[in-house]
């Protein structure tokens, strides 16, 4: 579950930078994303009767927030280096 919402994270972030541009960096804005995505997972399983777990959507966050933290480390470091590369231009 971890490595599954990770990957969601990733492509979520992603998805906001590519329409937001590197301006815009807000991971409390993706986060409500994963909690709904995750608590309609967890339902889901009620349905199929395979028992669903509030833990399973603590674990699937955890999932979706380090690729939310790792995503905007990374960012932070291009955008550092894109100022530092035209600071020194000028």
């Amino acid at each position: 579950h971890v490595f599954e919402y990770f990957v969601l994270g990733v492509q979520v972030f992603a998805l906001i930078l590519v329409v937001k541009g590197l301006k815009y960096i807000n991971l409390l804005f993706i986060l409500p994303f994963g909690i709904f995505v995750a608590v309609i997972d967890e339902c889901l399983q009620l349905i199929s009767k395979r028992g669903a777990s509030v833990t399973d959507v603590f674990i699937d966050l955890i999932g979706f927030i380090l690729s939310g933290v790792i995503m905007a480390i990374l960012t932070l470091i291009i955008k550092s280096k894109i100022n530092k590369k035209y600071r020194n231009k000028f």
